[in-house]
């Protein structure tokens, strides 16, 4: 190596470490998904001709508003939803909804809810609950 190219190292690993430091952003704010703490349906069995409230506690860590998606199976309606025959509800704020049995065909039957609740900035988590249907 030259005596010039000596000289210009010191420059070259200053300027190689400062575009490396640019690309990190040590004080962005770093996102926490929701947690969910508990996820239950009341009652946890119900009749055809009945109907049960699920009821989903979560929280940020960053305070961020909380949306809840809801997906069930053709086993059950979701209060709310626009047409009979669909199985989900996306971006709702309340953390509860009531849920009707719909396509039940055993006398014992058991259907599942799933509740996604995401914080608009990437955070999620789910829950799924379980409930019995019977005659």
């Amino acid at each position: 190596m030259t005596r010039s190219a000596w000289r210009a190292l010191p420059l070259l690993l200053g300027a190689a470490l400062a575009v490396g430091a640019c690309s990190r952003n040590p004080t962005a704010p770093t996102n926490h998904s929701p947690v969910i703490t508990s996820a239950e349906a009341f009652p946890s069995t119900i009749h055809r001709a009945d109907s049960a409230l699920v009821i989903v506690t979560a929280t940020d860590a960053d305070h961020d508003a909380l949306v809840y998606d809801w997906t069930t199976d053709s086993r059950l309606r979701i209060s709310g939803v626009r047409l009979p025959l669909d199985n989900f509800l996306y971006n709702t704020v309340e953390p509860t909804r009531v849920f009707y049995p719909n396509n039940v065909q055993t006398p014992l039957d058991t259907a599942w809810i799933e509740c996604g609740v995401r914080d608009r900035r990437g955070g999620e988590a789910i829950a799924w609950v379980r409930l019995v249907i019977q005659d």
